[in-house]
């Protein structure tokens, strides 16, 4: 049973992160048993997991469904993540040796190349998730030897989520060009230069965009 529910569990969490599922649909345990070829159980215990984690809702009388999005969300979870990427960056920095140097590097030296590649293009689905998938190795290796597995795993989670909203609402998963280039740059000199202030800074910057469209919020 547990294997089973954890398969289903995955599938239709990276449905929903993908964005196939719509915000707000409503998610019925005897349509998805059908789908997936599980039992009533199984999936009802991969949706109470997926409701705990915050990637649907379990409404009273109404059951689950996609988790309703909009900027404050999106600004919500962008704030989540510069906490734990601030602090990740700055226990990293404190701690990282040649090797989280290099692995840093490496990662941003992809991702800044996708982004080069990608600006004044025609975007298509494959090339954007190419883009997100570097987006998240650059970020992992800018926190990777923070010494914290709970803060990983937090930062796993909080990325899907954001991915999930943003993609909702924005189909290039907020793929911004030239601005994002210079916004990654920022964040390796300041982690390269020992700069945990610095990170934290640009780190802020990066993730602006979301503060200045969410209603009612200073720009």
């Amino acid at each position: 049973m547990a294997a089973l529910s954890g398969a289903v569990y995955a599938r239709l969490r990276d449905e929903i992160v993908a964005g196939a599922v719509a915000p707000g649909a409503k998610l019925m345990p005897q349509r998805l048993a059908l789908r997936y070829a599980a039992s009533a159980a199984a999936i009802r215990e991969a949706l109470i997991r997926l409701a705990a984690e915050g990637f649907i809702e379990n409404l009273p009388q109404r059951g689950f469904r996609a988790a309703r999005t909009g900027p404050d969300v999106i600004w919500e979870i962008a704030h989540f993540r510069i906490l734990i990427e601030t602090e990740g960056a700055r226990l990293s920095i404190a701690r990282g040796g040649m090797e989280w140097e290099a692995n840093l590097t490496a990662a941003h030296h992809r991702l800044a190349h996708l982004e080069s590649r990608m600006r004044g293009e025609s975007l298509d689905a494959g090339q954007l998730r190419l883009w997100s998938a570097s987006d998240r190795a650059f970020h992992e290796a800018l926190i990777g030897t923070c010494g914290s597995a709970r803060l990983l795993a937090q930062h796993r989670l909080a990325f899907d989520q954001f991915k999930q909203h943003v993609i909702a609402l924005d189909p290039t998963l907020g793929f911004r060009g030239a601005e994002l280039l210079q916004e990654h740059a920022g964040i390796l000199k300041a982690a390269l230069a020992r700069d945990a202030e610095g990170c934290a800074d640009a780190l802020r910057r990066h993730f602006d965009t979301y503060r200045r469209v969410t209603p009612g919020r200073a720009g």
